[in-house]
Parts: structure tokens; C-alpha cells; sequence
């Protein structure tokens, strides 16, 4: 009883083997079993969060990008600028176009973000012509697949948005970028007017997109809380289960080595007698 009682005391775990309490143990394994769901949950969670975080990021400078674009052909369709004026204009839409392919082709981890499931290549690849981009084509394997997190359990989460949801939906937002910047160095001035519809549809597109990554974060940061508390709530009853009541097991101790003492006392006190009858 001592050293169980002093082996506790050291451990400060109550349960050292599935003899000392078969009931607890088997408790404490549930519990475990419980926390250790729960933390993989948690680290799908950081993982699914990385990936959303970066195409977050990237949808929010695709807006900022096709808001510079539309008041750019909204200045290009005043009747009063000049050629020069347009083709500085054309010359900046250009730098939007190649800062799109750019964020298209988002990274996280080495991974494509926009690239489905097909995480490996490049989501989209241009085709140029005396420098300039003249067409924008997506992976030949696609670029639509999504790719999902179990966050709790039975329980899962799209973390990426393809690219086609972002880009080419209902405008192709590179074709967009390509027309208004011929437009402009043609100085078509009706094509310029209508490409300010076009890419307002564009805006909206890309907005819908955002919304909808912002509300896949925001789901799995309510996720994260409450497996959070799961976990701490967990770690405390298995705390209740396992661990040493140190002070009571203190008094237990004391107690167990005054029985000791006694049992010591009384037995050298036979062994005297014995010993005296034995002589006699």
C-alpha cells in the first residue's frame, strides 16, 4: 500500500495500470480516444484555414485589380481624352492583365489555390504575342475539382474555390481584361462603354466568390471554438479520472506508514515473547 501510495503521489496519476481501477482505465481510454479525434479535427481545420486564408487574400486583390480596370475604362470612354490618354490607359490595363494571370496562379504551400484539384500545375497558362498576353487558357485537367476537410466528425468542409468559380463563371475576366485593352489603343469608343458592363458582371462574380470563402472561414473559426472547448472539457474529466488527489493521498500515505510502524511494533513485541517462552 506504501509504494502504491507513494508511487502515485510521484506519478501524480492516480491510474498507473489497468489493475489499479479496470473501470477508470477503460474511461480515461475513451477519453483520450475523444481528444485525439478531436485535435486531428483541429489540425484539418489549420490546414483547410491556410489554404482559404491565401485565396481570401487573392480574391480580395482580384476585386481591388477590377475596380482599377473599370474606372480605367470608365476614363477611357470620356469623349474628351485623347489617343495619348488611351493609350496610357491601354498600357495599364495591360500591367492588371499580367498582376490577374499572376493571382490566378496563387500559391499555398507549393499548391495551387485555384487550381481544383489538380494542385501540381499551373491553373492557367497565357499565350503571347510580341509580349503581350493574347489569351488565357485554364489547365487541360481542369481547374473545377474541389478539395474538402473533415472538421468534425461525418462532418466536411470545402476549403479551396476552384478557379472557374472566380474567373470564368459568367465572364472570363481575362478575355475582358484582353478586349478592353485593344479597345482602348483602337480608341473604339463603344466597345470601351460596353466593357464597363462586362466587367461590373466581372465584379460581382469575383465578389460572390470572396462571400463565399469569408463564410467557409468564418465557419470553421465557430468549429475551432467549439472543439476547443470540447478538448478542454475532455482533458478535465480525464483529469478527474486520473489524477493523484495529492493531499489525499499525503494522508492516506501517513496513514499507511503509521499501520506500518504498528505492525513493525507489535511484531517485535511477539518475536520478544516468543523469544523469552523459547528460553524458559
Amino acid at each position: 500500500r506504501l509504494a502504491t501510495l507513494q508511487e502515485q503521489i510521484a506519478n501524480g496519476r492516480r491510474i498507473l495500470r489497468p489493475s489499479d481501477d479496470p473501470a477508470g482505465a477503460a474511461l480515461l481510454l475513451d477519453r483520450r480516444s475523444g481528444i485525439a479525434e478531436r485535435e486531428q479535427f483541429l489540425r484539418n481545420i489549420g490546414d483547410g484555414r491556410r489554404i482559404l486564408g491565401n485565396t481570401e487574400t487573392a480574391t480580395g486583390q482580384i476585386l481591388d485589380l477590377l475596380q482599377q480596370a473599370q474606372a480605367k475604362a470608365i476614363a477611357g470612354s470620356d469623349d474628351s481624352q485623347p489617343p495619348s490618354a488611351r493609350q496610357t490607359l491601354a498600357t495599364d490595363v495591360n500591367s492588371l492583365l499580367e498582376t490577374l494571370v499572376d493571382l490566378s496562379n496563387t500559391q499555398a504551400d507549393g499548391k495551387s489555390v485555384f487550381g481544383g484539384t489538380e494542385t501540381g500545375t499551373a491553373a492557367y497558362t497565357v499565350t503571347r504575342v510580341g509580349g503581350e498576353i493574347t489569351a488565357v487558357a485554364a489547365n487541360p485537367k481542369g481547374v473545377t475539382g474541389t478539395i474538402t476537410r473533415e472538421v468534425e466528425r461525418g462532418v466536411t468542409l470545402q476549403v479551396n474555390m476552384p478557379g472557374s468559380e472566380v474567373f470564368t463563371k459568367n465572364t472570363n475576366l481575362f478575355t475582358a481584361l484582353i478586349t478592353l485593352r485593344d479597345n482602348l489603343r483602337a480608341g473604339s469608343q463603344s466597345a470601351i462603354q460596353g466593357a464597363i458592363t462586362t466587367l461590373q458582371t466581372g465584379l460581382d462574380q469575383a465578389l460572390t466568390a470572396s462571400a463565399v470563402v469569408g463564410a467557409r472561414i468564418r465557419r470553421l473559426d465557430l468549429t475551432e471554438a467549439r472543439l476547443q472547448l470540447d478538448v478542454l472539457s475532455l482533458r478535465q474529466a480525464l483529469s478527474r479520472v486520473e489524477d493523484t488527489d495529492i493531499l489525499e493521498a499525503s494522508v492516506q500515505l501517513e496513514a499507511a506508514k503509521t499501520v506500518r510502524e504498528a505492525a513493525i511494533a507489535a511484531g517485535g513485541a511477539v518475536l520478544r515473547a516468543s523469544l523469552v517462552n523459547l528460553l524458559q
